[in-house]
């Protein structure tokens, strides 16, 4: 689909809500009085029909912006608060300004119609959002199609909202109370169905904890205050029983989805910090394993490599040892002073063997002689080879303070970040030896030329002789052929 086209449907979907609202409004207007079952089915199709297309133009209108789960449960909370906030005032408020609301309900005027529409219709657009944050949060994040699941909860919602026509006859309020009852059994089965938790950080999931408590409070207190003897629930079951049911069945699913999410959250807590270690980890390595076609410097990449070591293992400072002509050179030095760093990469030379140190190995600074000449108190150490084929060029070091130390998890995760800086390294050297290579080659062009025009540059053409001559210049010795 185009974006005109896009557009377009879109427009058509914000002009039939429009079109039904204003509908619906002339007709509460005019038949506000009749109650009978005629007009009150007609009155629910209305009220359907408004909310049906309020939800699919807000569906168009949302899903264009990246959801964020966090920001549509805290979306939830706002519109809570505020739904208990009309709730719990619109009986002072309705009465102070209108009189008795109650006993005018009995017999609708003009005044009582108008007022229940424009309260009636902002809970249509309230309970609508609702029930499209809750579509959104289910589909977040599932690999599998499980649409039929809630597709199905949603017809059981409809039918029992649409049920409540019979109210009026209580022999038949069997009807909607089974249709109620099979509604929230699948509330309670679809709202496991959460996937997107796991995709959290941890500070994001103790938010989630708290957030969870608040809007379950919020839902519990808003179905509380909903019942038929509050105003709030007489001006809505004025407006449209389905809409009193709908929202009923809305803020059960409140309660059951978030006091569902509380649990769940708080089991994925204890392993909150492992993913998002693991998250930072695969992050890392991905960042880093483009960098290797793009950051073709040596002294940046050296400076990427020690940065990303550190988020990799969680360390506290990381530098690189480079031995150069006897000489070990320290590069790219990140939250580690030089005196530091030259102290300890002393000690790591004295315990590797370049031959024989093939993988990532720890040590320890307890018995390291001259601890006490340290700035920062360091610990324990992750030294890994950076290697050329197979030839160990220099090591990674990543060190953490205090008594913290590296686990085998640490250790892996340094391994296999350091297969990545050699790749890096050896990508870099190699071009550098074909940058250096293409000077060269330019630098003989040019010397060949030079050559080539000061010698004749035709043979001279004395009498009784004949004379010919070649000229075969040298590509990277010297030794030219004349």
């Amino acid at each position: 689909m185009n974006f005109k086209t896009a557009n377009l449907t879109k427009n058509i979907k914000f002009q039939s809500f429009i079109g039904f609202a204003i509908i619906l409004f002339f007709f509460k207007l005019i038949f506000s009085s009749n109650n009978s079952i005629f007009f009150r089915v007609l009155n629910e199709i209305f009220v359907i029909l408004t909310a049906a297309f309020f939800i699919l133009y807000m569906f168009d209108f949302i899903r264009a912006k990246k959801i964020n789960p966090l920001s549509l449960i805290m979306n939830i909370g706002i519109l809570n608060a505020i739904i208990f906030f009309l709730i719990t005032f619109s009986d002072s408020i309705l009465n102070w300004i209108f009189g008795n609301v109650q006993q005018r309900l009995t017999k609708p005027d003009l005044i009582i119609s108008i007022i229940s529409f424009l309260y009636g219709f902002l809970f249509i657009s309230s309970v609508s959002y609702i029930f499209f944050t809750f579509k959104e949060l289910y589909f977040l994040k599932q690999k599998r199609n499980v649409s039929t699941y809630f597709n199905t909860m949603i017809i059981f919602f409809l039918v029992a909202s649409f049920a409540s026509i019979l109210n009026p006859y209580p022999e038949l309020n069997y009807i909607k109370t089974t249709f109620v009852i099979i509604s929230i059994m699948l509330i309670t089965i679809n709202s496991i169905r959460i996937s997107w938790i796991a995709f959290l950080v941890k500070k994001e999931k103790v938010s989630l904890l708290v957030l969870s408590v608040v809007i379950s409070i919020l839902f519990i207190v808003n179905i509380v205050n909903s019942s038929d003897s509050h105003l709030h629930g007489q001006v809505l079951q004025n407006f449209s029983t389905s809409l009193y049911q709908f929202m009923s069945l809305m803020m059960i699913y409140g309660i059951i989805y978030f006091g569902i999410l509380f649990f769940t959250t708080l089991f994925h807590i204890p392993t909150a910090e492992a993913y998002d270690r693991k998250t930072q980890e695969i992050s890392s390595l991905q960042y880093f394993s483009k960098l290797i076609t793009q950051v073709l410097d040596f002294k940046e990449l050296s400076e990427t490599i020690t940065e990303i070591a550190i988020k990799v293992c969680n360390s506290d400072a990381s530098w690189i040892i480079w031995p150069d002509d006897n000489e070990a050179k320290l590069l790219a030095k990140k939250n580690i002073g030089i005196v530091d760093a030259n102290l300890i990469s002393g000690y790591i030379l004295s315990k590797v063997n370049k031959e024989a140190d093939a993988k990532t190995i720890l040590l320890y600074l307890d018995k390291f002689e001259d601890k006490g000449k340290l700035a920062e108190k360091f610990y324990s150490l992750a030294v890994s080879p950076i290697k050329t084929h197979n030839e160990v060029k220099g090591y990674l070091v990543a060190a953490k303070k205090n008594d913290f130390i590296f686990d085998d998890e640490d250790k892996n995760a340094v391994d296999t970040f350091s297969d990545y800086a050699s790749i890096a390294i050896e990508n870099s050297r190699l071009l550098e030896e074909s940058i250096e290579k293409e000077r060269l080659e330019k630098e003989f062009d040019v010397a060949r030329e030079i050559q080539r025009k000061i010698l004749p540059s035709k043979n001279p053409e004395p009498e009784n002789l004949s004379i010919s001559s070649v000229f075969i210049p040298a590509f990277e010795v010297g030794g030219d052929y004349y």
